[in-house]
């Protein structure tokens, strides 16, 4: 076969490497099922939809017992078109090709022909990676098919986010989800913030505005779309109250604290009821909402807005205030009324604000001209109290709040993880906390409630490190052996199982076989390394940039040997790191190796390659003592106090004095000397020098940084 031979036939077992070929080679029955079934694989793992039913049913039906098959029987060409057919079915479909690869005449006398290998291996040829000029004409990393699939036109940018979930083109591409669906076919919670159940004149605007909040793990997101609807001629939307575009349906974008507004104008009818459908991707909520006959005269309510079920420390504020609103009949806010706060039970008090107000077990106050009225709420000084508070309108209508007090725990931290909304924290006594979103049990108490406050992680002792990176946790006790819980995401629990994990699990390195002998352990998005006492290092997790360093390009969920492209295991490793999608280890003699993702640069071999199957030592970077990995960008720490950078220079977190740009090779850090310890984190880096001053510099967005390295006291 003449042409580049697409990367998936050695990764799944189309061909063997070791074997001399001979395309003209008569093939066989069993040639055509082993490349079909193994296409079917890449189509699962690459094409929008997977492969389809189709084609599943076709490769299953060969699974199915039949006394004349006979797999060494030849393959004519009719029949090679005939397998072929429904896979190209599945490309034309995703715009990858225009038509089949031959001349379609039914009964052709050449489809007789015995067919050969190299026509066997011709019409697999397909690589739905591939960014050559054939696959990608504007040479933008983005194949033309997934272009022209998900656009309708090539030429798109690759850093642009039409769906504004955070993902460029590029990164939707490389992760396989849709550039234009925000969720990515995730659920995420849509709660009714307020607004329900409201009665208003016929053709008026409801008093009150629609308000839900998208989260997921209990953290807000940004920009999320939400959908208001109405069965037709029952009402239009707004997003403004002064706006003049009513439509139904209409799309809110969600603000900075995951919530979407909207503004409801009801229908003439009088005396109707009205069903609101919101939806959020997957997640859907319903409001409903009311025309009057006439005056209605029904009495005040009180309801609670925000503050219930709260926990907190003992004897100290809740986070939040206790938060109600008071209508009329009406529907309409109350303002000037006196409502009262009062302890019910489990001690504690109540104040009007957090500093100058006395707190007692009542207060009274009045609504604001929106009907809303707050108190803070102290809890008693016993752990493991539960209390409630009412507010009410005397003696007409009342609302009651619950809290808990918790127990302070541990108090002398050993070590600290920071994942992408939780946080682990492990203690001299051998104990591990977490607080944060535990959407997946990333907390490990057994359960899957997001806590603000510190939980201890179940049936987990004597560990002496954490680690975490987006929503998996790792702990690495002091008989060698790793736990890990929370999300499986492409197996990064690396307990042999593929659901996600509320209490620790053990890592194992088959069935039965824990990893043992472990003395350091680092976390990536999706994949987790660990190093042994040996100084080889184990990986598992996500294998789709060669995160696992074995040359598989398969996730794993048991940990692996990272092996050097001989074959051989890496070892005399001293330390470990890891990045987004790509690793660092430390050798003894100083020198450093990388593998993984390389898409910005930051394995600083120098080479161009988005990825590397096995590890690389960068060649002229010596005696370095310390190593950390950035989203993208990766930091050494010489013996000298020096600091070297590559990778992607974003919010200038490289600390050359500029910004933005590739850098595949290492260059040093400008104006930083006296170096102790590093750390790198999603765009921004820190050094800690001797004389115990912290420097910073990168992205700056949330305080964290500058552009160059600046001294940052504490």
């Amino acid at each position: 076969m003449v042409g580049a031979v697409p990367n998936w036939w050695s990764q799944r077992g189309v061909v063997n490497p070791n074997a001399s070929p001979d395309d003209y080679a008569l093939a066989n029955q069993g040639q055509l099922k082993n490349i079909a079934t193994a296409a079917l694989a890449e189509f699962d793992e690459r094409l929008p939809g997977g492969a389809g039913d189709p084609l599943h049913n076709l490769v299953n039906s060969w699974s199915q017992t039949n006394p004349q098959r006979n797999d060494f029987a030849p393959v004519n060409l009719g029949q090679l078109k005939n397998v072929a057919k429904p896979f190209y079915d599945r490309l034309i479909a995703v715009r990858y090709a225009d038509n089949y690869p031959w001349t379609d005449s039914p009964n052709a006398p050449e489809d007789f022909a015995i067919a050969n290998v190299g026509q066997l291996k011709k019409l697999f040829s397909f690589d739905l990676l591939a960014t050559d000029t054939t696959h990608d004409f504007d040479q933008n990393s983005v194949p033309d098919w997934w272009e022209k699939y998900y656009f309708g036109n090539t030429g798109i940018d690759p850093n642009g986010d039409e769906d504004l979930d955070g993902l460029s083109n590029f990164q939707e591409f490389l992760h396989g989800t849709d550039p234009n669906d925000y969720y990515n076919g995730v659920v995420s919670e849509l709660t009714i913030v307020g607004g329900d159940d409201q009665l208003g004149d016929p053709s008026s605007l409801l008093s009150l505005p629609l308000v839900v909040r998208v989260t997921r793990g209990g953290q807000p997101l940004l920009n999320a779309p939400v959908e208001f609807r109405v069965p037709a001629d029952s009402g239009l939307f707004s997003p403004s109250p002064n706006n003049d575009a009513f439509l139904n349906p209409i799309i809110i974008r969600t603000s900075a604290n995951g919530s979407a507004t909207a503004y409801f104008r009801l229908p003439a009818t009088p005396s109707v009821a009205i069903p609101i459908f919101i939806s959020a991707g997957q997640a859907s909520a319903a409001m409903s909402a009311h025309t009057k006959a006439g005056h209605e005269t029904n009495g005040p309510i009180v309801s609670i807005i925000s503050g219930n079920n709260q926990a907190g420390l003992p004897g100290k504020y809740l986070q939040d205030p206790f938060v109600v609103r008071l209508l009329n009949g009406d529907g309409q806010p109350i303002a000037g009324a006196a409502i009262t706060f009062s302890v019910n039970s489990g001690g504690g008090k109540v104040a009007t604000d957090r500093f100058s107000s006395p707190a007692s077990t009542s207060v009274t106050l009045l609504s604001d001209n929106k009907g809303l009225a707050w108190a803070y709420y102290t809890q008693d000084s016993t752990p493991g109290m539960a209390s409630e508070v009412t507010a009410a309108i005397t003696p007409v209508a009342q609302a009651s709040f619950s809290a808990t007090s918790v127990s302070y725990g541990p108090r002398t931290p050993r070590c600290v993880a920071v994942g992408e909304s939780h946080t682990l924290a492990c203690y001299s006594d051998g104990t591990v906390w977490a607080w944060g979103n535990n959407t997946y049990g990333q907390l490990g108490d057994g359960t899957k409630t997001s806590s603000r406050h510190r939980v201890q992680v179940a049936d987990l002792t004597n560990v002496i490190a954490v680690s975490t990176h987006k929503n998996t946790s790792v702990a690495l006790r002091s008989d060698g052996t790793v736990w890990t819980w929370g999300s499986n995401e492409e197996y990064a629990l690396g307990d042999g199982a593929s659901g996600d994990s509320a209490v620790p699990v053990q890592v194992l390195q088959d069935a039965g076989t824990p990893l043992t002998n472990v003395v350091a352990i680092a976390s990536g998005y999706s994949h987790n390394l660990a190093l042994k006492a040996d100084g080889t290092v184990w990986a598992w997790g996500a294998d789709w940039g060669y995160q696992l360093g074995n040359d598989s390009e398969k996730d794993s969920f048991f940990a692996v040997s990272v092996l050097t492209p001989d074959g051989t295991a890496l070892d005399n490793v001293a330390a470990i790191a890891c990045g987004d999608d790509h690793n660092l280890v430390l050798k003894s003699d100083g020198s450093v190796w990388t593998w993984g993702y390389n898409g910005e640069g930051e394995l600083g071999t120098g080479e161009s390659d988005w990825r590397r199957a096995n590890p690389a030592s960068i060649m002229g970077l010596t005696n370095v003592v310390a190593v950390a990995g950035g989203a993208t960008h990766s930091l050494t720490l010489k013996s000298d106090g020096t600091i070297w950078s590559w990778g992607q220079d974003s919010g200038g977190c490289l600390g050359y004095g500029t910004v933005g740009g590739r850098f595949l090779t290492p260059g040093q850090v400008h104006n930083l000397a006296g170096v102790i310890a590093i750390a790198a984190a999603n765009v921004h880096s820190l050094a800690l020098k001797s004389d115990g001053t912290i420097w910073a510099w990168g992205s700056n967005g949330d305080g964290q940084a500058l552009r160059s390295p600046r001294v940052e006291n504490f």
